[in-house]
């Protein structure tokens, strides 16, 4: 019984895993819908199997070693293949068995930039693991909400109305060099995690969640991209506050 509850958490970070393999899957074959809801079930698995390992004190050298490989994929090699066939699809006719050697330099750039989440999620992935921080909340943007921003944003812009603004192929690129920066930058952004239940302490977790309800309520799938703004702007606000302080 001690070796499954040890284990426990392990097993939600290989469902972490999995969905990413999933979201791949159904990338490659153009369904970004089903794609981006195993990336936000990935994300969801990478919030339980902390919060559960927390609850059951089930803390294991593997399980700090398989999350990381999980979030690889899930937060990493997803998002990077599923913006790489959306970007293929924006610009390509026939994008699924096109000859990508054939394209322009320009289109060639576009179609490869996704992969620049890849190398940050890793770096950002490789440098958690190695140095101890000691202060609340996280160093640069966390690769699962940088995942999620796209993934998000794919389904609303490729859903709806906002089809029209997607096809500026260079806006794309634009986002995915802040938000890969934005992995790595020395930016204190404020954890997500409760300790407790109480508004003093909890103020800034509560406001964040108060505005993704309304933004979700408003907007559905676009309203997560902007919680994720959202998200990065109260910490930044908090930073220039705390340094004026």
């Amino acid at each position: 019984m001690k070796h499954i509850i040890k284990h426990t958490p392990n097993g939600i970070s290989i469902l972490n895993l999995l969905s990413g393999a999933m979201a791949v899957v159904f990338s490659i074959n153009g369904n970004f819908y089903i794609a981006g809801i195993f990336i936000l079930i990935a994300g969801l698995m990478d919030f339980m199997d902390g919060l559960v390992a927390r609850l059951l004190k089930a803390y294991t050298k593997i399980g700090k070693e398989l999350d990381s490989l999980a979030d690889i994929v899930s937060f990493g090699f997803a998002p990077s293949i599923m913006l790489h066939i959306y970007l293929k699809k924006l610009l390509l006719q026939n994008y699924l068995t096109a000859d990508i050697l054939y394209v322009s330099i320009e289109e060639m750039l576009i179609i490869f930039s996704p992969f620049l989440l890849l190398i940050f999620a890793a770096i950002r992935l490789a440098r958690f693991n190695v140095i101890s921080d000691t202060q609340e909340g996280f160093s640069g943007l966390p690769s699962p909400a940088c995942a999620i921003f796209f993934a998000s944003a794919i389904l609303s812009f490729g859903t709806s109305w906002f089809n029209e603004i997607s096809v500026y192929a260079w806006h794309w690129v634009i986002l995915i060099i802040v938000f890969s920066s934005l992995m790595v930058m020395p930016f204190r952004m404020f954890s997500l995690k409760f300790k407790h239940w109480h508004w003093k302490g909890n103020e800034n977790r509560y406001i964040i969640i108060g505005i993704s309800a309304i933004l979700l309520l408003t907007l559905q799938s676009l309203g997560i991209s902007l919680a994720i703004v959202a998200y990065i702007f109260l910490s930044g606000l908090i930073n220039v506050l705390d340094i004026n302080q």
